[in-house]
């Protein structure tokens, strides 16, 4: 009954969405860092193009599973189930880059990520992800990671500053990653959701189907 009142003044039920929390001092920083990147854009027609976006995303057996578009076919209720809670568990660390209308990766990082195996995957393997990059946009791009602990270790901050002087986006960084803010990079705004969606379309038995 309530709920035929509310439609009939004009209201509808929405979801509500599950945001980060913020500190006080947050806002003006992720206020800060949206004017730099506004500025820069504005100088340089095309600057966006020219970071390359990373993040880290985790991918688990278990997953998610989207009922509303989990569908059995069938001329009588077939009492389809979709098993979860297995005993055994596992799980693959990937790593992904957007830069321009290229996407670099996806590439698989050992499970238990440290400082120094980050360290060694900028120094060794993301230089050979980089090669189908057109030389121009590689020496003109600027490197972008979030605040992730591994990110902020001093060994990888170092070798950042080698390889990308003044040209990297980060906690600690010549340009600050703002907190909390995953609504800034095209990974977590689109790609790791549709990977997702089309990984979990069906069930996974295996690490190597994972």
């Amino acid at each position: 009954m309530e709920d035929c009142k509310q439609k009939i003044n004009g209201l509808y039920p929405y979801h509500h969405q599950i945001i980060h929390a913020l500190n006080e001092r947050d806002y003006q920083q992720r206020v800060d860092f949206c004017r730099w990147l506004l500025t820069q854009e504005r100088e340089n027609n095309g600057f966006v193009a020219e970071v390359l976006f990373s993040d880290e995303a985790n991918f688990t057996r278990n997953g998610m599973v989207n009922q509303h578009n989990t569908h059995t076919w069938a001329a009588e209720n077939p009492h389809a189930t979709t098993t979860r809670g297995h005993q055994e568990r596992f799980s693959i660390n990937v790593w992904a880059g957007i830069l321009g209308d290229h996407l670099i990766g996806p590439f698989m990082l050992p499970q238990r990520l440290t400082a120094n195996v980050y360290t060694r995957f900028l120094q060794d393997d993301l230089p050979i992800l980089l090669e189908d990059v057109p030389f121009r946009t590689s020496r003109q791009m600027w490197f972008m990671q979030d605040g992730a602990p591994v990110h902020f270790a001093r060994d990888t901050r170092d070798f950042i500053n080698v390889m990308y002087p003044d040209k990297w986006i980060g906690s600690g960084g010549p340009i600050a990653w703002p907190p909390k803010s995953p609504d800034l990079t095209p990974l977590d705004f689109y790609l790791w959701g549709h990977l997702k969606s089309r990984v979990y379309a069906t069930q996974i038995n295996t690490r190597q189907e994972l």
